[in-house]
């Protein structure tokens, strides 16, 4: 059996029909089921590192890939980082992250742009000039098997979030009309849900701040994500494990350190963390 869906829309679907002035794409309900099953899963996340991981995952039920990479993004400080991957080789995904780190690929598109789609193919998102001799296309994305590729934006108030790109080989066809409407839908839902888990998260460490202003406390002058870091840092862990734990690089975990050190004079690691609990624990 299929579903029927319609738009009143100026654009095909692969497997669909024209209707006078309407446009019918027809899916089927086992694909419908998957979808909605996908959606459901997707809003019981109960923290952004779930959500990462599930949704990274959970796609791939509705629109089938071979690798795709998971890139965060801190609008303020105009940092973007490919920060999570599935089915990437850990060697390719290291080249990955710092090819896309060295050209500020992403960073071109998404912090000079006015307006992104949510969902689109690689030449919507990447210029690539003359496809055939682009360097990114056929050095890079093409030389590691990634032939195709879609991507979804997460966005909250005009600002990029996040961003999931997925990949599919030269063997395997282009992601059709279809599947780029259902990515479309699936990323809505999914901008939702990952502003919500952000702002909850930010919530709690507020909230934190408040209580420690009640109680006579100074107010913390510390971002929610070097809070994050100052509590790893006084774990013991390095660089790239406080990058793995968060799901950032380490170049991104040393830009919050350089940040903290001009925030706490301090001139090492011993004495920022030194300096930090003072801060912390001041009346």
């Amino acid at each position: 059996m299929r579903a029927l869906w319609r738009w009143n829309l100026r654009e095909t679907f692969n497997g669909g029909k024209q209707l006078g002035d309407e446009y019918v794409m027809y899916i089927s309900l086992r694909k419908l089921h998957d979808f909605n099953q996908v959606v459901l899963r997707l809003h019981q996340c109960s923290s952004l590192e779930s959500f990462i991981t599930e949704a990274m995952s959970l796609i791939r039920r509705v629109i089938p890939y071979e690798n795709g990479a998971f890139f965060s993004a801190e609008p303020l400080l105009q940092l973007y980082d490919c920060s999570y991957h599935l089915d990437v080789a850990e060697k390719l995904f290291k080249y990955y992250r710092e090819y896309y780190q060295k050209h500020g690929i992403y960073r071109k598109m998404v912090f000079l742009r006015h307006s992104l789609p949510v969902a689109g193919q690689a030449n919507e998102f990447l210029d690539f000039g003359d496809r055939e001799e682009n360097e990114l296309r056929v050095g890079f994305l093409i030389a590691n098997t990634m032939y195709y590729l879609a991507g979804v934006q997460l966005m909250h108030c005009g600002n990029v979030l996040a961003d999931i790109t997925i990949h599919r080989t030269q063997k395997q066809h282009d992601f059709d009309d279809g599947e780029m409407k259902l990515l479309k839908m699936l990323g809505e839902h999914m901008q939702y849900i990952f502003a919500k888990l952000r702002e909850e998260k930010n919530a709690k460490l507020v909230d934190k701040d408040q209580q420690a202003e009640v109680s006579g406390q100074t107010m913390v002058p510390f971002t929610a994500r070097e809070a994050e870091i100052l509590l790893l840092l006084a774990q013991g862990l390095s660089n790239k494990e406080i990058g793995e734990r968060l799901f950032i690089s380490s170049e991104t975990v040393k830009t919050h350190l350089k940040n903290l050190f001009a925030k706490t004079s301090a001139r090492s690691r011993t004495e920022l963390l030194s300096h930090s609990m003072k801060i912390l624990s001041a009346k």
